[in-house]
């Protein structure tokens, strides 16, 4: 794979040519995105079929659901072509947003209800539902406008967010002059994969185990106080 160091050239280290690198990537992008497809869609079609289980942490785990649907599909073999493959990678980017930004809106629901004691009302799900979907869509399509959607110059060639300092179409072999598969990572040239897509996951790296960090201490602390109160009332 490419290990990106900054203002450095990286190999890859897989022992595979940039073909077989790309056959074995896509091979498994399309059997984890058909094994993606059906979870969601089996989540989906639950929360639609039986009305009693929709409640507001369910209907944020659904719309959880159809982010991964929309990562899933999107993330299935890539399109050759390239308008097609601009598209593909504005699906990719809106999905993979969408998803990280459900997945921190449900431990922050969490969050407000066990240690705030305020559970959400309506307006709060509709703004969280309209964040969750529409700024991801926001920058997907600020990076398509800007034209940094497309095939990635690296083995994988996939339809992504391009690498801004390498030629942005054309065979990684011929590119590199052979199976010597190299890139450079130029931080001056790579703000937008960090700005529409990093800076967000590594934010909710942040925040999720923070969230459920405070979550099982107040958890802790009221088995605690509860097992207290009855060993005062046994002593009693």
């Amino acid at each position: 794979a490419c290990h990106f160091q900054r203002g450095r050239s990286i190999r890859t280290s897989t022992g595979m040519n940039a073909t077989q690198f790309q056959i074995a990537t896509r091979a498994l992008r399309g059997v984890a995105g058909s094994l993606s497809v059906i979870g969601a869609t089996l989540i989906i079609g639950t929360f639609i079929a039986y009305k009693s289980i929709r409640t507001v942490p369910r209907f944020m785990l659904v719309n959880l659901a159809m982010a991964d649907l929309v990562t899933a599909i999107s993330f299935l073999p890539d399109i050759n072509e390239d308008t097609m493959c601009k598209i593909q990678a504005g699906f990719r980017i809106f999905g993979l947003n969408s998803a990280v930004f459900w997945t921190t809106a449900i431990p922050l629901y969490m969050f407000i209800a066990f240690m705030l004691l305020k559970p959400y009302n309506k307006v709060t799900v509709v703004v969280v539902f309209v964040f969750c979907w529409i700024v991801p869509l926001t920058i997907a399509l600020w990076l398509g406008l800007g034209r940094h959607l497309g095939r990635r110059v690296d083995p994988t060639q996939s339809c992504f967010i391009t690498n801004l300092n390498a030629t942005p179409s054309g065979d990684w072999d011929s590119y590199n002059g052979g199976n010597n598969t190299t890139c450079v990572f130029s931080w001056q040239h790579n703000y937008p994969i960090i700005m529409g897509y990093l800076v967000w996951n590594y934010l909710s790296f942040f925040l999720l185990p923070t969230l459920y960090i405070a979550l099982k201490c107040r958890i802790w602390r009221l088995k605690v106080s509860q097992s207290f109160i009855l060993l005062i009332r046994i002593h009693n």
